[in-house]
């Protein structure tokens, strides 16, 4: 395993120091670390698009290339701005994507990762993006991380670093701290249930969120019902929105 001050020590040797992109549970640790400064800028994207549009300002304004790091579940929206923006045959902008592989074949995961697991390396392949797997040794990282920087820059384009589960040291931030919250995520889901009616169309988004739902239920002894949304994060908003607009009369 890699402790993330070695990893970022590569970084620095090799001058990626401008990260963008989307957390993932996959290098949790690297995304605390990151948010304590310790010499590397990070921005926090919306989504994977607008993460590799900030790389792109950061190389347009400073001639670096930067790193734009997300889950594997993210990969399929950058393809737009892979293939146009980022492009040799457009602006031919160099950087380097760092994607945590959920979903790996042969691994346990949630469903929702099964798919894109399955076939990212099929899909980088398609999309011309070189790509290598980061080894669990320092000594072969910054082998990988040096042969990402001048890939990209060589190619104009982007290169790939994949992230496995158990790959980076577990990381504690010197910034943690307790939160005394009068009422837990799970305790405000459990209010809610207790107080609806049982005639409400129920859209929960991915992740604990729908989880803790689904466990609710189950203590209730209760009928699933619920659309837990799995993946697709940021769209359960928009599923809620037109099944509100076609059931008008419904409490959505």
């Amino acid at each position: 395993m890699i402790s993330c001050h070695d990893l970022s020590k590569v970084f620095k040797k090799n001058d990626l120091t401008f990260f963008a992109g989307v957390p993932d549970s996959v290098f949790k640790s690297w995304m605390s670390f990151l948010a304590e400064g310790n010499g590397l800028m990070r921005r926090i994207a919306c989504n994977e698009c607008e993460a590799i549009a900030l790389a792109t300002g950061y190389h347009l304004s400073t001639g670096k290339v930067g790193v734009v790091y997300m889950q594997n579940s993210g990969l399929g929206k950058t393809v737009n701005p892979l293939t146009s923006l980022v492009s040799k045959e457009v602006h031919g902008i160099p950087l380097v994507l760092m994607i945590g592989w959920r979903g790996e074949p042969e691994k346990d995961d949630e469903p929702q990762h099964e798919m894109m697991g399955r076939i990212m390396l099929s899909q980088l392949k398609v999309l011309e993006l070189p790509y290598k797997i980061l080894p669990g040794r320092i000594e072969q990282t910054e082998e990988v991380i040096k042969w990402a920087k001048q890939t990209a820059e060589q190619t104009k384009y982007a290169s790939a670093i994949i992230v496995k589960k158990n790959t980076l040291e577990k990381y504690v931030s010197k910034n943690s701290s307790e939160t005394n919250y009068e009422m837990s995520r799970e305790n405000a889901i459990k209010t809610i249930v207790d107080n609806l009616h049982g005639n409400e169309v129920i859209i929960s988004t991915t992740g604990k969120t729908s989880r803790e739902l689904f466990e609710q239920r189950i203590s209730k002894g209760e009928k699933l019902t619920d659309f837990l949304t799995r993946g697709s994060m940021g769209c359960s908003a928009s599923i809620a929105l037109e099944v509100a607009l076609q059931k008008p009369k419904k409490k959505i």
